[in-house]
């Protein structure tokens, strides 16, 4: 999934996250719990802090 950081808090995208892997994930596929962050400016990907 895709937000717009400007729109979105950080606490609010873990619980859209955990709600997308609990209800939409098949057991067999596995998913990364972590939020990155792409800055535009410096084209780099960060993980956000847990």
């Amino acid at each position: 999934m895709l937000h717009d950081a400007e729109s979105v808090e950080p606490e609010e995208l873990k619980t859209i996250l955990e709600a997308t892997i609990e209800e939409a994930t098949p057991e067999e596929d596995v998913l990364t719990r972590h939020i990155y962050h792409y800055d535009l400016k410096s084209d780099q990907i960060e993980m956000m802090a847990a």
